[in-house]
């Protein structure tokens, strides 16, 4: 467990299922296991390695050029930056935003409320 307020420096690597708490700040060229659980506020750097089954909190700002594995969920409000890559049978939740760059890949479900802007490269299937 990675407790409040804390600052997590580049190269560092987050093994699998770690839980993150609130407000803590990731810096770039980190990677973080899969099953992870992001907590509420969290900020995320660019070139982060978001592993699969990984479940993003609400209000979480993802940096740009991250890479989000498949099956993650990524609740309200978050935003999701330039130039993101979000996996395989990702689920964004409503009021999330998505900015132009991101490519969302196949089967990927977006849900009410949310705003997805030009841009924005998508599979095929949702």
């Amino acid at each position: 467990m990675i407790f409040d307020h804390v600052y997590i420096g580049p190269g560092v690597v987050i093994e699998k299922g770690a839980r993150i708490s609130d407000h803590v700040i990731i810096c770039g060229e980190t990677e973080i296991g899969i099953l992870a659980t992001v907590a509420i506020g969290v900020q995320i750097g660019w070139n982060v390695r978001i592993g699969a089954l990984a479940s993003i909190g609400s209000d979480v700002i993802i940096g740009r050029n991250v890479v989000i594995g498949g099956s993650a969920t990524i609740e309200a409000g978050a935003v999701i930056e330039d130039n993101v890559h979000i996996g395989i049978r990702a689920s964004i939740c409503t009021l999330a935003r998505v900015r132009a760059g991101t490519r969302v890949e196949n089967s990927t479900r977006f849900q009410n409320g949310m705003r997805v802007e030009n841009s924005v490269a998508r599979g095929v299937v949702f």
